[in-house]
């Protein structure tokens, strides 16, 4: 039920709620990277647990080091996949359907 009453609120409260525009680039450079996060966290997960396992290592117990480090490679190739391939990707179907709707 909190969810249901406070949720909304928090949401309505942030979206009204004036930001400096350092925290404002802050938070456009999250957006554009959060999907690649998503993409990519995963698949670094299972290929860091899958290293482990063939060394008799498990990384993730009593490292916490492990998980801000993990947190900072992941934010890094997200960035780096957001201006190599994201973007540019977008940019070229953009045009492509700028082009396909100028002809029909």
């Amino acid at each position: 039920m909190c969810v249901v009453l406070l949720f909304p609120v928090m949401v309505t409260v942030g979206a009204v709620a004036a930001t400096s525009p350092r925290l404002s680039k802050l938070y456009s450079w999250l957006g554009r990277i959060s999907y690649p996060i998503y993409i990519i966290h995963t698949p670094m997960l299972m290929i860091i647990a899958g290293a482990g396992k063939a060394v008799s290592i498990d990384p993730f117990a009593n490292h916490p080091w492990f998980g801000i480090a993990m947190a900072i490679v992941v934010i890094v190739i997200s960035d780096i996949a957001t201006r190599i391939y994201d973007e540019p990707v977008r940019r070229f179907l953009q045009r492509q359907m700028q082009r396909s709707r100028a002809i029909a």
